[in-house]
């Protein structure tokens, strides 16, 4: 599928130039779960039975953190306990566009295998990528972006596990936590 946007610019000399922006949207990317029967995966990183001893949600989840999360508490995801964690591309674009040392310690941290971390393109996925509405700040539509992704994660992975399995947002915005559980989302703020 092809969304594209087009408008018109005047140059330097006062001639007209057309632009033409396309962003290409995919039904082949794949979620990252092992046992997903809904993708035809050929190397999932996500276990299928993420145990993570947690006070707060004791049902097997995968933990989705927002942009603030990444940059304030890069430190507690680099700790080996922390498995299973879906980093989003908006996530990843916006910490790269923030904080090149705290971009360059995520990709680190999801470069090793043992710790399960999933980069998931939210950006080109055709069911999780959403346009800018008008009026919407850069920050509040990727804030939307985040949580339209985990609401699609939870609604995927509920049709192969039923309740069993989950995805949590975690994010250090309150406004974003409060529009996410209007949503029906797990999030939780640290």
């Amino acid at each position: 599928m092809l969304k594209s946007k087009t408008f018109v610019k005047k140059t330097r000399s006062g001639g007209v130039l057309k632009i033409v922006r396309e962003h290409y949207l995919r039904d082949d990317i794949w979620c990252g779960c092992v046992g997903c029967g809904t993708c035809p995966q050929e190397s999932p990183v996500l276990q299928p039975e993420p145990m993570v001893e947690s006070a707060l949600c004791g049902a097997p989840h995968y933990i989705l953190p927002d942009t603030n999360v990444l940059l304030h508490q890069i430190d507690i995801l680099e700790d080996p306990v922390i498995q299973n964690v879906i980093v989003l591309q908006t996530v990843l674009q916006e910490v790269r566009s923030r904080s090149a040392p705290v971009y360059k310690r995520i990709k680190d941290v999801i470069s090793k295998p043992e710790k399960h971390f999933y980069t998931f393109t939210n950006e080109h996925h055709r069911e999780t990528y959403i346009e800018r509405e008008q009026g919407e700040s850069a920050n509040d539509r990727n804030d939307r972006a985040i949580r339209t992704a985990v609401k699609w994660y939870n609604e995927h992975l509920r049709k192969d596990n039923g309740e069993a399995l989950q995805a949590i947002l975690i994010t250090n915005d309150r406004r974003n936590k409060e529009k996410a559980v209007e949503a029906g989302i797990t999030a939780y703020t640290c």
